[in-house]
Protein backbone atom coordinates (compact mmCIF):
# COMPACT_ATOMS: atom_id res chain seq x y z
CA UNK A 1 0.00 0.00 0.00
CA UNK A 2 1.42 3.50 -1.25
CA UNK A 3 1.30 6.24 1.45
CA UNK A 4 -1.44 8.42 -0.82
CA UNK A 5 -3.77 5.39 -0.45
CA UNK A 6 -4.49 6.09 3.59
CA UNK A 7 -4.19 9.84 3.49
CA UNK A 8 -7.64 10.53 4.63
CA UNK A 9 -8.33 14.40 4.91
CA UNK A 10 -8.46 17.46 3.12
CA UNK A 11 -5.42 19.21 1.77
CA UNK A 12 -5.31 22.94 2.31
CA UNK A 13 -2.93 24.95 1.62
CA UNK A 14 -2.16 28.44 2.07
CA UNK A 15 0.46 31.29 0.98
CA UNK A 16 3.57 32.03 3.07
CA UNK A 17 2.40 36.18 2.91
CA UNK A 18 -0.90 34.86 4.05
CA UNK A 19 -2.55 36.70 7.02
CA UNK A 20 -2.09 34.52 10.36
CA UNK A 21 -6.12 35.02 10.96
CA UNK A 22 -6.58 33.11 7.32
CA UNK A 23 -4.93 30.35 8.04
CA UNK A 24 -7.10 30.15 11.49
CA UNK A 25 -9.85 30.41 9.39
CA UNK A 26 -9.07 27.77 6.74
CA UNK A 27 -8.15 25.65 9.99
CA UNK A 28 -11.83 26.04 11.39
CA UNK A 29 -13.51 25.86 7.98
CA UNK A 30 -11.56 22.49 7.26
CA UNK A 31 -11.49 21.31 10.50
CA UNK A 32 -7.78 20.43 10.37
CA UNK A 33 -5.41 21.55 12.66
CA UNK A 34 -2.62 22.47 10.14
CA UNK A 35 -2.17 23.85 6.77
CA UNK A 36 0.57 22.97 4.44
CA UNK A 37 2.67 26.18 3.25
CA UNK A 38 3.17 26.15 -0.46
CA UNK A 39 5.30 28.04 -3.03
CA UNK A 40 4.25 27.15 -6.43
CA UNK A 41 2.63 24.14 -5.42
CA UNK A 42 5.39 23.27 -3.21
CA UNK A 43 5.61 22.86 0.42
CA UNK A 44 7.93 25.27 2.34
CA UNK A 45 6.50 24.95 5.26
CA UNK A 46 3.74 23.77 7.61
CA UNK A 47 1.55 25.84 10.18
CA UNK A 48 -0.03 24.16 12.94
CA UNK A 49 -2.55 25.65 15.68
CA UNK A 50 0.09 25.44 18.22
CA UNK A 51 2.41 27.78 15.94
CA UNK A 52 -0.14 30.06 16.08
CA UNK A 53 -0.60 30.13 19.43
CA UNK A 54 3.14 30.03 20.60
CA UNK A 55 5.10 31.44 17.72
CA UNK A 56 1.73 34.08 16.73
CA UNK A 57 -0.21 34.98 20.13
CA UNK A 58 2.04 34.54 22.56
CA UNK A 59 4.20 36.99 21.09
CA UNK A 60 1.38 39.09 20.42
CA UNK A 61 1.79 39.31 16.83
CA UNK A 62 -0.64 40.69 14.71
CA UNK A 63 -3.94 38.53 12.97
CA UNK A 64 -2.08 40.08 9.47
CA UNK A 65 1.48 39.13 10.21
CA UNK A 66 2.29 36.99 7.54
CA UNK A 67 2.04 33.02 8.00
CA UNK A 68 5.63 32.30 7.32
CA UNK A 69 6.67 34.09 10.63
CA UNK A 70 5.31 31.36 12.21
CA UNK A 71 5.74 28.22 10.27
CA UNK A 72 8.08 25.55 10.35
CA UNK A 73 9.79 25.83 7.49
CA UNK A 74 11.09 23.30 5.40
CA UNK A 75 9.15 20.17 6.30
CA UNK A 76 10.13 16.79 6.17
CA UNK A 77 7.88 15.66 3.16
CA UNK A 78 7.29 11.49 1.30
CA UNK A 79 6.75 10.91 -2.26
CA UNK A 80 3.47 9.53 -2.70
CA UNK A 81 4.69 6.16 -4.24
CA UNK A 82 6.75 5.86 -0.49
CA UNK A 83 4.55 2.68 1.31
CA UNK A 84 2.65 3.24 3.80
CA UNK A 85 4.50 1.76 6.32
CA UNK A 86 7.71 3.81 5.51
CA UNK A 87 5.71 6.56 5.82
CA UNK A 88 4.58 5.82 9.37
CA UNK A 89 8.05 4.64 10.42
CA UNK A 90 9.18 8.21 8.79
CA UNK A 91 6.38 9.81 11.32
CA UNK A 92 8.19 7.45 14.17
CA UNK A 93 11.16 8.46 13.78
CA UNK A 94 11.17 11.87 13.18
CA UNK A 95 8.08 12.14 16.24
CA UNK A 96 6.33 14.13 13.30
CA UNK A 97 2.55 14.46 13.55
CA UNK A 98 1.86 15.05 9.81
CA UNK A 99 3.76 14.29 6.76
CA UNK A 100 3.25 16.46 3.20
CA UNK A 101 3.42 14.07 0.30
CA UNK A 102 4.71 15.05 -2.63
CA UNK A 103 4.79 14.05 -6.48
CA UNK A 104 7.45 15.55 -8.65
CA UNK A 105 8.03 17.63 -5.84
CA UNK A 106 4.55 19.17 -5.23
CA UNK A 107 2.09 18.64 -2.84
CA UNK A 108 -0.67 16.36 -3.25
CA UNK A 109 -1.95 15.19 0.22
CA UNK A 110 -0.97 15.65 3.98
CA UNK A 111 -1.08 12.10 5.66
CA UNK A 112 -1.39 12.34 9.50
CA UNK A 113 -0.75 9.64 12.74
CA UNK A 114 -4.81 9.62 12.77
CA UNK A 115 -4.89 8.51 9.28
CA UNK A 116 -2.87 5.57 10.57
CA UNK A 117 -5.55 4.83 13.10
CA UNK A 118 -8.82 5.25 11.30
CA UNK A 119 -9.15 1.45 11.69
CA UNK A 120 -6.24 0.35 13.23
CA UNK A 121 -6.83 -3.24 13.02
CA UNK A 122 -7.21 -3.05 9.31
CA UNK A 123 -4.45 -0.47 8.54
CA UNK A 124 -1.97 -2.13 10.76
CA UNK A 125 -2.81 -5.80 9.00
CA UNK A 126 -2.49 -4.12 5.38
CA UNK A 127 0.83 -2.32 6.61
CA UNK A 128 2.03 -5.43 7.77
CA UNK A 129 1.60 -7.11 4.92
CA UNK A 130 2.57 -4.42 2.29
CA UNK A 131 5.99 -4.40 4.41
CA UNK A 132 6.79 -8.42 4.34
CA UNK A 133 9.31 -8.96 1.52
CA UNK A 134 7.91 -11.12 -1.34
CA UNK A 135 8.55 -14.77 -1.32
Amino acid sequence: MRVIDVARGPLVVIAPDAPLHHAAQLMDLHGVDAVAVTEDGRPVGIVTERDLVVRGLARRLPGDAPVESVMTPRPVTVDATAGAADAFQLLRDRTLHRLPVVAGGRLVAMVTLDDFAVDPPAELTRLVHSARPEA
